[in-house]
């Protein structure tokens, strides 16, 4: 197995490790998401994707205070805000290793959660939701 390459924040990828399967380090050092399930340390909540430039994406997301812990994913036409456990049915989400800032594949936008405290809050989530769809 090849080495781990170097990670942004420690933090972030102690945290993200700790989610992974067995199997997960392994798609990291492949450059590959790893398949997660949801529901012990986070929840996801799909967002509307809009083939936009990033940097764009990412001035919504602040404009809604949501500063960390989204998944960009466009092979799979989908933006996933990582909210704190809520209960709801676990579902399987592809996280891609801290490292990944961009494409191709699924990468952070605009930056991997270091902890409990740097999940998306539900309730920027939930307005944002509201307003996407109400645009479409």
């Amino acid at each position: 197995m090849s080495a781990l390459p170097e990670w942004p924040s420690a933090g972030a990828y102690r945290w993200l490790a700790a989610c992974l399967p067995s199997t997960g380090e392994e798609a990291w050092v492949r450059d590959e998401p790893a398949l997660v399930l949801t529901g012990s340390r986070f929840d996801a909540v799909r967002l509307p994707f809009a083939q936009a430039h990033a940097r764009a994406a990412v001035e919504v997301f602040r404009a809604y205070g949501i500063r960390s812990a989204v998944i960009a994913d466009p092979p799979h036409h989908a933006y996933y805000a990582l909210v704190p456990p809520d209960g709801s049915a676990p579902r399987h989400v592809r996280v891609p290793a801290p490292h990944r800032a961009d494409p191709p594949g699924a990468y952070w936008l605009p930056a991997p959660p270091d902890g409990d405290d740097a999940l998306c809050d539900p309730d920027s989530v939930r307005k944002l939701t509201e307003v996407s769809r109400s645009c479409l």
